[in-house]
């Protein structure tokens, strides 16, 4: 994917998002950075974050301070650590605040083994086996903390009981009781919930009374809002597939 200054990759390598970037990248740039990371990160309660920044890679005064930012976020969003190659001297020289506001321990090292290890470690202590890769169809141990999830970001959202029965083809009295009865679309609609209020949120610097406002705000793209279209699970799917295309993420954060 290409921001307005360089270039960078993201993928999911089990509860590992890693990331290669070039070129030099604005407050816009990294903003798109950490808005893809966190849709790939998906709906894994637990996950860390590699970087691998070229050799040509470079940051600019605002877009530090809009990592800054993101750092300060990002272990409500499930992130473990941050590990990051020393492969560049101006990516890796910047100093990050040392006034608690960053929760997730972070690693810089020439190393890849080391950082490895690092991982390992933060997953390990959140009880989490590192090869461990989440799939469409959760096991049944996993679909009871999505499902906890999913409730609070509908909460959160505004959903009352009949926008959730219209999604997951279940009233919230039977999801209290089992999950054993979710099919596998009910539950790509709820990892898909999850994942955009955690991607909006994220976007929008954590404020919950500017989520909710864009939630039931008319979209110009789609002439309806966010919360008109999650009434299906068709919609949801369309609202969540342009969202992962960076451009909601890229109009709120230029």
């Amino acid at each position: 994917m290409s921001g307005k200054d360089g270039k960078f990759k993201n993928w999911l390598e089990g509860h590992l998002i890693v990331s290669e970037y070039t070129g030099a990248f604005s407050a816009v740039g990294i903003r798109a950075i950490v808005a893809d990371v966190v849709a790939k990160a998906g709906a894994l309660k637990h996950w860390c974050w590699y970087q691998k920044p070229s050799t040509d890679a470079g940051i600019t005064p605002d877009a530090i301070h809009a990592l800054i930012k993101k750092y300060q976020l990002l272990d409500q969003l499930g992130c473990c650590a941050v590990g990051v190659k020393h492969s560049n001297v101006l990516v890796n020289a910047f100093a990050l605040p040392k006034d608690g506001s960053i929760k997730i321990p972070f690693k810089v090292s020439k190393d890849e083994h080391a950082l490895l290890a690092f991982f390992a470690e933060k997953l390990q202590e959140k009880q989490v086996n590192a090869e461990f890769k989440v799939l469409p169809l959760l096991p049944p141990n996993n679909r009871e903390n999505l499902l906890e999830e999913f409730l609070a970001s509908a909460n959160l959202l505004g959903f009352t009981p009949a926008s959730i029965e219209r999604l997951i083809g279940l009233p919230v009295t039977a999801l209290l009781g089992t999950t054993s009865m979710l099919s596998k679309e009910a539950i790509a609609a709820i990892q898909h919930l999850v994942i955009l209020e955690r991607l909006m949120l994220c976007q929008l610097d954590n404020d919950t009374n500017a989520l909710r406002d864009w939630f039931v705000t008319p979209l110009a793209e789609f002439q309806r809002s966010p919360m008109d279209l999650c009434q299906s699970r068709a919609g949801l799917r369309k609202l969540y597939s342009w969202l992962n295309t960076g451009t909601e993420a890229s109009r709120h954060r230029a």
